[in-house]
């Protein structure tokens, strides 16, 4: 395999990364393929951090999420308040939060989860971002003499949870879709007609030929026939004082 395969993603579940690649990482466990990339992380921004882990994983990043095995140090602050955990933007701040991470067959305790946050600015006037971090550590109920380094390594998971802004180019599709037309056309006695208000499917209902022949019919000279019941006139009987008689053209002299 040369590319990563598209749609294929990398999404281990919480019992995965510390009971299969955090114990593998520790007992010297080499991979086939670089999933997890090993770096010291705590002091580099978070954009820097999507950008190194498409460079050393075979997996690549959606620029969500990424992971790594970073050496493990003390990164609690000591009683000054000073943190370890800076950068040279901000800081890594720990919320105290622990998860216990047991595996799902036995429901053992496997590995602690810490939930980090990032800072910009330094303390305590740090403004709050949405880079969140899932630090991973192996359980010491489960070390065995196979893993000289227990402590060695943790397992870092850091998401991006800044919200995705919405598509302009989708509503403005949507809005002209919706903007009505003026369309012009021309019929066959040339007079021009204009439809300022179409309907959704923006096809104007042009006349029919029968139906122009028709109107077309209806004019005779330029006057119009009489078209419908007859009117008192026509129901009248015929009377020879209404014309000329047949015999009073004899009668011509």
């Amino acid at each position: 395999m040369t590319t990563w395969p598209v749609g294929l993603r990398f999404q281990p579940t919480e019992d995965e990364l510390v009971d299969h690649h955090l114990r593998g990482k520790l007992k010297g466990k080499l991979e086939a393929f670089c999933l997890i990339p090993e770096l010291y992380i705590y002091d580099r921004e978070p954009p820097d951090l999507f950008i190194l882990y498409n460079e050393l994983s075979y997996i690549p990043s959606d620029g969500r999420e990424c992971f790594f095995f970073c050496p493990h140090e003390d990164k609690i602050p000591n009683i000054l308040g000073s943190n370890n955990r800076m950068t040279k933007l901000g800081y890594w701040k720990d919320t105290c939060k622990k998860h216990i991470i047991r595996s799902p067959d036995m429901g053992k305790q496997i590995g602690i989860k810490k939930i980090l946050v990032y800072y910009e600015g330094r303390q305590p006037e740090g403004s709050k971002t949405d880079m969140v971090m899932h630090e991973y550590h192996l359980s010491s109920k489960v070390y065995n003499s196979k893993i000289s380094g227990p402590m060695a390594f943790v397992l870092c998971h850091i998401i991006d949870r800044t919200p995705k802004k919405a598509s302009t180019s989708a509503s403005s599709s949507t809005s002209s879709a919706q903007a009505p037309e003026e369309v012009m056309f021309k019929t066959e006695n040339q007079n021009e007609m204009s439809i300022s208000s179409m309907p959704d499917s923006n096809v104007p209902i042009i006349p029919q030929q029968a139906q122009m022949q028709e109107e077309q019919s209806s004019l005779y000279n330029g006057h119009p026939f009489i078209d419908g019941p007859p009117d008192e006139c026509h129901a009248m009987p015929y009377s020879p004082s209404d014309g000329i008689a047949i015999l009073d053209l004899w009668n011509v002299g």
